[in-house]
């Protein structure tokens, strides 16, 4: 009876795992989790048949079980997802949420330190491994829109697919960037915003108090607790810092003769991979072989979050972050700001017109520029925008132009540009001459 007690315990233990963040660009640290957990936080899937794809996969995340996101996933994974909200984590009445929050508003201190303030939420986890990191997102989906500002409907999220590149025929494998709201608008604050639009305008440190966000796929986060952070960090234009929960997304196994069963060779988190000899044994999962019942049955319903117009400053807060084709480009060649030097830009444009890698470095590069305010953002886009050959990095400089309506010299390039172009097929000339509306 005791030892039965013992096993139903909640607990959490923070693993002594090196985690390497190199692959995931905006994790600054992370930690390996193993939660024994209440399961009130957990993911439900359903399979249901597909006449193009045989089959797909609707997803659904619930605390308490009200329905905090949907998706509905092809099998592909350079197809896009389609996400649906749902309706309202503030309607989980959830005393964990509250009992954390005045740690979690707090200023950081370290990853581990977080990780002790949130154990009250982090059991609420389906047990397993986790990964806890402390990153970098973006207040938007990656599609346009501020993150609060999506619709309830299910529609296609491109950050729920892995990114691909046309020039060298690649996938760019998820990063965790983007977000996803999970609370009502009717929740929002204008006084809880400013206050932290306040502390963040004052100062930009590590020491700011963190959201929490879940990984759920690629490139896409829902916003477990931090809505009006994140709406503090796109008014003052910065990225929002998280802790993020990602879980286990692929088990590797390799056939054991010995036993005659499958041994666990491997486990991914996003793009983490962690060999199964680090993980102590007893976290281990085991290998359990599951039949797919495959159904028609499965239904997506509109989610029931977004009720408000966002006021201007928040819609055009996105233009301050990356696309999802954006930070697709700008993570491709494992270029830092650092890295770029004027040499390094010269010879990728002499190369451009004829080698697809120089192609997709310069695509980078630009973005690179554009999200770090280089000033060397205008020039390297005029040569870029100047070349003769029509390529996807011409049409990249000419976008970046576009945007710099006050400026003279951006101004005289597109001049020139409509006046030497013999071609009136050319498809980047209604572009030049978008630049005057």
């Amino acid at each position: 009876m005791l030892f039965k007690k013992r096993e139903n315990k909640l607990y959490l233990d923070i693993l002594d795992n090196e985690i390497k963040t190199g692959s995931m660009y905006n994790l600054k640290s992370a930690r390996l989790v193993y939660v024994k957990g209440k399961g009130a936080l957990s993911v439900s899937q359903d399979t249901i048949a597909d006449s193009y794809w045989g089959s797909r996969t609707i997803s659904e995340i619930k605390l308490n079980d009200v329905p905090l996101i949907q998706i509905n996933s092809p099998g592909c994974p350079t197809c896009e997802s389609i996400v649906s909200t749902g309706y309202g984590i503030e309607k989980a009445e959830c005393r964990e949420l509250g009992s954390i929050s005045d740690k979690i508003n707090s200023d950081f201190v370290s990853l581990d330190k977080s990780i002790e303030d949130l154990k009250s939420l982090l059991l609420l986890l389906e047990s397993g491994l986790y990964i806890i990191a402390d990153a970098l997102c973006y207040p938007t989906d990656g599609d346009g829109n501020f993150f609060w500002d999506v619709p309830n409907e299910p529609v296609e999220c491109k950050a729920t697919a892995c990114g691909y590149l046309s020039e060298t025929f690649q996938t760019v494998p998820g990063n965790p960037v983007f977000l996803y709201p999970t609370q009502s608008t009717d929740c929002y604050n204008e006084n809880r915003v400013e206050y932290y639009e306040n502390m963040f305008n004052e100062i930009y440190n590590d020491n700011q108090p963190r959201a929490v966000v879940y990984n759920f796929g690629e490139f896409i986060n829902f916003i477990i607790d931090g809505h009006h952070k994140a709406c503090a960090a796109a008014l003052a234009g910065q990225p929002l810092k998280c802790i993020m929960i990602i879980p286990c997304t692929c088990q590797g196994y390799t056939y054991n003769k010995k036993d005659n069963g499958k041994e666990l060779s491997c486990l991914q988190f996003g793009q983490i991979y962690m060999p199964a000899q680090q993980i102590p044994e007893k976290y281990r999962p085991k290998y359990h072989y599951k039949k797919l019942d495959i159904h028609n049955k499965s239904k997506m319903t509109a989610g029931d979050i977004c009720h408000r117009e966002w006021e201007p400053e928040y819609v055009n807060a996105v233009k301050k972050y990356p696309s999802f084709e954006e930070f697709v480009d700008m993570i491709s060649s494992d270029l830092s700001a650092d890295d770029i030097t004027q040499e390094l830009i010269n010879q990728n444009i002499s190369l451009c017109e004829f080698d697809d890698e120089a192609q997709q470095n310069l695509k980078s590069i630009l973005c690179i520029l554009k999200f770090n305010n280089d000033k060397r953002l205008k020039r390297t886009a005029m040569d870029c925008a100047a070349m003769e050959q029509y390529c996807s990095v011409k049409k990249l400089a000419i976008s970046i132009l576009l945007d710099m309506k006050d400026d003279d010299e951006a101004e005289q390039f597109f001049i020139d540009y409509i006046v030497n172009c013999d071609d009136k097929n050319d498809p980047l000339l209604s572009a030049a001459n978008s630049f005057w509306d």
